[in-house]
């Protein structure tokens, strides 16, 4: 997805203000020393309007110097400007005055695709925000639910029920296994995910794309193919070799058009041990 870049929000209509541009184009030495400086100032300004009163702190709020003109983001490529604004709350050139960092971030990262958030103020008028996004790395069958997971195993949201399953589907897995033994199964779920990884790198998606992602009891692990179905069992070890010889056998099997049923390479103590049957 492309990512989205720093973007403006322009001052209110009428105002006679064209908003600043950043200082995109300064060192980047000088620039934190600017914004240091205009924080620094905008504080001294809003500690002496304090003692002369509240009117003059009212009077600050509403100007539109101190009015959010510019939204800096970074990180994000799931959500799209309105989405981030939105999320947010800096829609509608609020008050810089009125922008709480730490409600901000809290806010955001209610959003289940949003892991961490960093907000920061630059005086007089922008606001910095950095997000981290989630990336679903597979989705997790679990007591009849299937849901997101990332690459650290973490189950974070629930997929939309009806809605297609468009990646690698996890199962083996037990609703007491998350709420007894949750760091194990995260374990788990990460040797899934690095399994599916070298399985593409080593190029055996090309013959038998993943359907679905099977793990045994015992820790051994089979291959469900999507499509025209078939299975192949790996065992619990020697994956990489294992995929390079399955990854032999099936394109002499594409060569001589022949389809197979099953292909067991799951003999930990003899890896170069492949046993297939063909279909009838």
């Amino acid at each position: 997805m492309r990512r989205k870049g720093n973007y403006r929000v322009g001052p209110p209509p009428g105002s006679g203000s064209v908003g600043r541009t950043g200082s995109a184009l300064r060192p980047a030495i000088g620039r934190a020393l600017v914004d240091a400086a205009l924080t620094a100032a905008a504080a001294a300004l809003v500690a002496g309007l304090f003692f002369l009163g509240r009117g003059a702190l009212e009077k600050l709020r509403a100007s539109d110097t101190f009015r959010v003109h510019t939204v800096i983001v970074e990180g994000n490529r799931r959500f799209t400007r309105e989405q981030i604004l939105a999320g947010a709350g800096l829609d509608g050139s609020p008050s810089i005055f009125d922008v709480s960092p730490e409600a901000v971030r809290r806010r955001m990262e209610k959003n289940a695709w949003i892991r961490t958030v960093d907000v920061k103020r630059v005086f007089p008028d922008a606001v910095k925000v950095t997000v981290e996004e989630r990336a679903m790395a597979a989705d997790l069958l679990v007591g009849g639910s299937v849901y997101h997971v990332d690459a650290e195993g973490t189950l974070f949201e629930k997929h939309p029920e009806g809605a297609p399953i468009e990646g690698v589907l996890l199962t083996g897995f037990d609703e007491e296994g998350l709420t007894g033994a949750r760091d194990a199964v995260e374990e788990e779920i990460r040797r899934l995910i690095q399994f599916a990884a070298l399985y593409r790198k080593v190029g055996l998606d090309r013959h038998a794309p993943i359907g679905e992602l099977h793990r045994e009891s015992g820790g051994e692990i089979a291959v469900y193919r999507a499509g025209t179905g078939g299975e192949i069992r790996f065992g619990t070890s020697g994956f990489l070799r294992k995929m390079k010889n399955v990854r032999a056998i099936l394109e002499f099997l594409a060569r001589e058009r022949k389809e197979w049923v099953y292909i067991l390479a799951d003999s930990d103590s003899f890896p170069d041990r492949i046993v297939t049957k063909l279909a009838p």
